[in-house]
């Protein structure tokens, strides 16, 4: 199983991938207005959330960082991963 967090730098936008998954792993974003809030525990939760089917890769929908800082979560038999904060 793998998360990433995926960027464009022309757009500014962040958006989750999860490969190698099995049906019902999931995958979203989180995004804060900068590392100190993160540490602290405020940012926006889950957005994008997205569940795989019968597939084993997914993406998010793509979502603007704001020049806020993202990173990429995910949800496979009970157990949560996160990638680290960019």
């Amino acid at each position: 199983m793998l998360y990433e967090l995926r960027y464009h730098d022309g757009t500014g936008c962040a958006w989750g991938r999860i490969s190698n998954g099995r049906t019902y792993d999931s995958i979203w974003l989180d995004r804060a207005l900068n590392i100190h809030e993160a540490g602290a525990g405020r940012w926006e939760p889950q957005l994008g959330f997205s569940m795989l089917g019968t597939d084993t890769g997914l993406y998010t929908a793509a979502f603007d960082d704001n020049s806020r800082v993202m990173r990429a979560c995910g949800e496979a038999s009970g157990q949560i991963v996160c990638t680290d904060w960019w």
